[in-house]
């Protein structure tokens, strides 16, 4: 997602100050200034925080959505739910090293943003796994197609 299009999705959703977008995202305000100032794209575990964001909203939770804290075992479900068995796997999904993977799980620190980016992950991956059913169904001489899928998105709460 270029820097625009990502300040234009702000906009869309009233993110407009710094401050907005940073508590949305699980950023400093700082780190939305920087990104402003620079050219080029976002970074990827971004564009999943937006969908994440939108999912969230889309699921009635509001404009400013209480998501908690990624812990270890919160972690663990979410890679079991979307069947990522490595952190070579964790890393490809966010395009960052395997190391800063290996990092959070070590420390059981991860980054504010990461539950958000999963949300957007897991809500993509279904929506994919919808769209796939429904063109199998498509497909099959004499079947109904199921409308109105949602994908479920439950983060595992404490």
């Amino acid at each position: 997602m270029s820097r625009d299009k990502f300040f234009e999705w702000c906009g869309r959703r009233g993110l407009v100050m710094p401050g907005q977008i940073s508590v949305v995202l699980g950023v400093s305000p700082q780190t939305v200034r920087n990104w402003r100032k620079e050219e080029g794209e976002v970074k990827y575990w971004v564009s999943l925080a937006c969908d994440g964001y939108d999912a969230c909203v889309e699921a009635n939770l509001g404009p400013v959505p209480q998501i908690p804290r990624m812990s270890v075992e919160t972690f663990n479900n979410w890679k079991q739910r979307c069947q990522l068995h490595t952190d070579d796997e964790v890393a490809d999904v966010f395009r960052l090293t395997k190391q800063a993977i290996h990092n959070w799980i070590n420390r059981g620190h991860f980054p504010e943003w990461l539950m958000l980016a999963c949300l957007g992950f897991e809500w993509r991956l279904r929506r994919r796994e919808a769209e796939e059913a429904a063109a199998a169904v498509q497909d099959t001489p004499g079947a109904t197609s199921q409308t109105g899928i949602v994908p479920s998105i439950e983060a595992d709460q404490p």
